[in-house]
């Protein structure tokens, strides 16, 4: 079961996870007229850039669970949706384009108004049950598992660290 999960998660890994949403489009010059259109868009594995740049806005959500399970807790997630929507949509929107994020010929410079119009997008497109599975394949896009993992190698080995027995002697 685990090796089956594990074998899962490295194809949606490599792969990226698809979705699509359906956009009400509208033409106002030359015989004004309105259509749907579906867009797709995919979420791949995020670069080290991508992945800070994501974890920097979800730092910034804050919920207190305290009062989420209190006396009102409709209130207190009428003001979440308003506190957080729309960087539930940025957040989404940077996972979204990865890399693409630059401006093209501008070395590593955020293309702003790129990320806000797909933020735009989705904020309006998307629904809070879909947000839910967006950011669930997103959180396992981001492969935290490996990530501090890595980290931890890093951390443990060392090479340049004295080791206890060589700072005894020493003293």
């Amino acid at each position: 079961m685990l090796d089956l999960e594990r074998n899962e998660l490295g194809r949606l890994i490599n792969e990226g996870y698809t979705f699509a949403i359906e956009v009400v489009c509208s033409r106002k010059w030359y015989q004004p007229r309105t259509w749907r259109e579906r867009r797709s868009f995919t979420i791949a594995e995020p670069t080290l850039s991508t992945l800070d740049r994501i974890a920097r806005e979800s730092i910034e959500v804050t919920i207190d669970e305290t009062r989420v399970k209190g006396k009102t807790p409709l209130d207190e997630a009428k003001q979440l949706a308003a506190r957080h929507a729309e960087r539930a949509a940025h957040i989404l929107a940077i996972a979204t384009l990865g890399e693409d994020r630059f401006k093209p010929n501008k070395r590593y410079t955020e293309d702003t108004e790129r990320i806000a119009r797909l933020s735009a997008l989705f904020l309006h497109n998307i629904t809070p049950s879909r947000l839910l599975e967006l950011f669930s394949a997103v959180i396992a896009m981001m492969n935290l598992g490996d990530f501090t993992n890595s980290i931890r190698l890093i951390a443990t080995n060392r090479t340049a660290m004295p080791s206890r027995l060589e700072t005894e002697l020493e003293d």
